[in-house]
């Protein structure tokens, strides 16, 4: 915090603390309003155009409302809350289970050769419905089916986490989250606005605490200056 307000030149620094949500990097492209491109930002530089995957998601507008500039850029994560998660590996779960009862009944009248068959088949099946190993491969792979009514029927969501712009509406962070919300986006409740770094351990240490009962996985917290001017600023000048 020092080092910061050092090279901003400045006595009071404001911070935004967030959720780091586990899940997909997004970057979500938007001309005159209108969702034209979704593309999972994979390396930071590059990544896949699931646009098509990306309208099925109910958080994501394909249009926005209200004014806006006329090319913006949102980036966010796509994430599957743990519920629906859960629900999902459930449901895999019993469909092994009828599995292995059918397998079990059919083996007791077939032959050899009719075993070979009902073997591999059933082998084959059963690997198809193994549990997911957690929600962010499970989104990750979502993303990337090739049927976009497959993608719709998961559930996935989508919350956004900053905007970028040539002309941006406000020059802090918070403010522009706020607007996005207006415009028909999702943003995590769960951010703080903070000028000590007494307050930002308040929050990081009350997250820790409330972590296991967050309706989704997280995997650490963002703290960000919130003033844009300043943000770029320090990226020019030090790490």
């Amino acid at each position: 915090n020092e080092r910061v307000k050092r090279v901003l030149q400045k006595d009071i620094v404001q911070y935004t603390c967030e959720l780091k949500y586990d899940g997909v990097a997004i970057s979500l492209v938007y001309e005159n309003g209108l969702l034209v491109r979704g593309v999972t930002r994979g390396d930071g530089v590059s990544g896949d155009d699931v646009t098509a995957n990306i309208k099925t998601i109910n958080s994501v507008p394909l249009k926005l409302f209200g004014v806006f500039p006329q090319l913006v850029e949102l980036r966010g994560e796509v994430f599957i809350k743990k519920t629906e998660f859960h629900k999902i590996n459930l449901s895999r779960e019993k469909k092994r289970f009828i599995l292995k009862e059918e397998y079990q009944k059919n083996k007791q009248s077939a032959n050899f050769l009719e075993l070979e068959k009902l073997q591999k088949q059933f082998l084959s099946n059963m690997k198809k419905l193994e549990k997911y190993s957690n929600p962010r491969n499970f989104a990750s792979g979502s993303l990337k089916l090739l049927d976009s009514s497959k993608v719709a029927q998961r559930n996935l969501d989508c919350v956004v986490y900053s905007m970028h712009s040539a002309i941006l509406p406000f020059n802090n962070h918070y403010d522009n989250l706020l607007i996005a919300k207006k415009w028909g986006f999702r943003i995590s409740k769960y951010i703080q606005l903070n000028n000590t770094v007494d307050d930002m351990m308040k929050f990081i240490n009350s997250t820790e605490l409330e972590r296991v009962n967050l309706p989704f996985e997280i995997d650490g917290i963002v703290i960000k200056v919130n003033e844009i001017d300043s943000q770029q600023k320090l990226g020019y000048t030090s790490k």
